[in-house]
C-alpha cells in the first residue's frame, strides 16, 4: 500500500466490491483528468480478491488502495457503505474529497 501524498489537493474515493471491470473504467477516467496537481485516487476494496488482482497489476504515484475485510456480521448495504466511506475519509489527506462510484466515470476534464 502506498502512502498518500499530502500535497495533493483532491482525493477521489472509490469503494468497490466484485466489479473489477467497472473499477478499471472508473480508474482510467480519473487518470485522464487534467488537473495540477493530479487527483489522488483512494480505492477501498470491500473484501474482493479479484479486484485485488487488478490493483496489484496497476500502479502509479497517485493511486492507493486498501483491502477491507468483512466479518460475519458485515452485509452489503447502506451501513457497510457508510462504514467504508468514513474509513476512506479518515485516510484522505487533501483539501478536497470527492466520491466516484465504481460503475461511474468522470468526463475528460
Amino acid at each position: 500500500m502506498k502512502e498518500h501524498s499530502p500535497d495533493t489537493s483532491t482525493t477521489v474515493i472509490t469503494i468497490t466490491r466484485s466489479r473489477p471491470e467497472l473499477l478499471s473504467r472508473a480508474m482510467k477516467s480519473i487518470e485522464e483528468q487534467v488537473l495540477n496537481p493530479p487527483p489522488f485516487h483512494l480505492i477501498l476494496v470491500d473484501d474482493c480478491q479479484s479486484t485485488m488482482e487488478l490493483l496489484r497489476r496497476t500502479g502509479g504515484p497517485h493511486l492507493r488502495w486498501e483491502f477491507c475485510n468483512r466479518n460475519a456480521r458485515d452485509q452489503s448495504g447502506v451501513a457497510r457503505l457508510a462504514t467504508l466511506r468514513n474509513r476512506a475519509i479518515r485516510l484522505a489527506n487533501s483539501r478536497w474529497i470527492s466520491f466516484l462510484d465504481d460503475d461511474n466515470q468522470y468526463d475528460a476534464d
